[in-house]
């Protein structure tokens, strides 16, 4: 099973612990990108830029730590980092990030929920 692991994915270094933690930041900070944009037309617009604020910082510590736990390359991880700062694309880039994650941990045999991989 490692052979095909590996040939697959090419990320045979992968620290299934942090990818669990990457995972859960970056689904949490689709969760709170969600509901900072559905909350800024109404009258809790500072609860909404304190909601985003927090989604940023959620994503990037998220896509720095699966990046490093899925062992990409640098310019991958720079990459995903410049694309959270446009509109939309940091949606599709954090949804991207979280199914791969979900992909290579099931298929190395662990138990992956809605919030991530399970304890």
């Amino acid at each position: 099973m490692s052979d095909t692991f590996e040939a697959q994915y090419d990320e045979p270094d992968l620290d299934p612990l942090n990818a669990g933690r990457g995972q859960r930041l970056v689904i949490i900070s689709i969760v709170l990108n969600f509901l900072s944009g559905a909350l800024v037309k109404t009258d809790y617009f500072d609860l909404a830029i304190f909601l985003g604020l927090w989604a940023a910082v959620m994503a990037i510590m998220g896509v720095l730590q699966l990046g490093k736990a899925l062992d990409f390359a640098v310019y991958k991880r720079v990459l995903f980092l410049v694309a959270l700062f446009l509109p939309l694309i940091n949606i599709v880039v954090l949804i991207y990030l979280s199914v791969r994650a979900t992909t290579i941990l099931r298929d190395a045999g662990y138990e992956v929920g809605l919030f991530g991989m399970r304890n």
